[in-house]
């Protein structure tokens, strides 16, 4: 229960915070991929002061306005590091186009984008799908400043995880990512109709009806299995290229770590791994320790651990 409390809670505290937003909008054009160049959206806190970007990576049916992702946007902004929260493809602005699990095009393009070029050091930290996106793309770096990517509860095991969240028992959690996606969907149609009919997309009840209906001919990927095995992290860790941290909870209900435990054996000397008992999916108590040193707390903790990188790559 203590898994589901840490995934919840935070959830509906970070939901109920006011204030000003952090940062101002930024729009960026994503590569076309088959539907022409799309624009990919975020808000952007740049520091005067400072020379290192982190971009932040949302999970699936997430934005980059996402409770957890602006929660550690202040923290690492507090500690006068500038932060990109990036929107995946679809999630933000006008997009004409959707993201799938192993979509890194678009992070290198936005790496390549002007209003970044004075940064001399680059973090990555995805949360969730955002993470296992960014495990993906640490295994074929472009950008010499990247000196460190995190992924925080990432999803190793694409099938695995679709059928443990398909389960009857994780409906809530279903729900909620669908919820999300249809609604990303919806905005997309609207603007560049898919071939497949809104009513359809509005009917799917599952992560792998998702997958199939939607992403899988969008990619042109044989079948929905065919999706998972090419996509998948876990079976690719010894493929690391770059410095990079997991983050994992023992008890986390939406990524079992029944699934993740299999790839941890053999993978690259350049992953770190944190598993804790202490917390749900992409939420964990004030008290974490990630032996990043500094004060505990994740989003702490993560600011640390990207100065850490910092001073390791100076």
């Amino acid at each position: 229960m203590l898994g589901h409390f840490w995934t919840i809670a935070p959830h509906l505290l970070r939901g109920r915070e006011r204030g000003a937003q952090l940062g101002y909008p930024i729009a960026f054009e994503g590569p076309d991929l088959g539907r022409g160049p799309t624009p990919l959206g975020g808000f952007f806190a740049d520091t005067p002061t400072s020379e290192t970007l982190v971009i932040l990576l949302h999970g699936l049916g997430g934005s980059p306005d996402s409770g957890y992702i602006r929660a550690v946007a202040r923290e690492l902004h507090a500690q006068d590091l500038a932060v990109l929260r990036l929107g995946l493809r679809g999630a933000e602005g006008d997009a004409t186009d959707l993201y799938h699990a192993a979509l890194t095009e678009d992070l290198d393009a936005v790496l390549t984008r002007p209003a970044l070029a004075r940064f001399t050091h680059i973090a990555v930290v995805g949360f969730s799908l955002g993470g296992h996106i960014a495990l993906r793309w640490a295994m074929r770096p472009g950008d010499p400043r990247v000196v460190g990517v995190a992924a925080i509860c990432p999803p190793l095991d694409l099938a695995a995880v679709q059928a443990h969240l398909d389960a009857p028992a994780r409906s809530l959690y279903r729900h909620h990512i669908l919820r999300g996606l249809k609604a990303m969907f919806a905005r997309v149609h609207a603007l560049r109709p898919f071939d497949i009919e809104a009513r359809r997309v509005r009917a799917i009840s599952s992560l792998r009806e998702w997958d199939a209906q939607v992403v899988v001919p969008r990619y042109g990927f044989g079948s929905v299995n065919d999706y998972y095995a090419l996509a998948s992290a876990g079976p690719r860790l010894d493929r690391l290229q770059i410095p990079t941290l997991l983050v994992e909870a023992t008890r986390d209900p939406m990524i079992p770590t029944q699934s993740t435990a299999p790839h941890l054996v053999r993978r690259s000397p350049m992953l770190t791994v944190r598993r804790t008992r202490a917390g749900g999916h992409v939420g964990f108590p004030p008290w974490l320790d990630l032996g990043a040193g500094g004060k505990p707390g994740l989003e702490a903790q993560l600011a640390a651990w990207v100065r850490g990188r910092v001073r390791a790559a100076s």
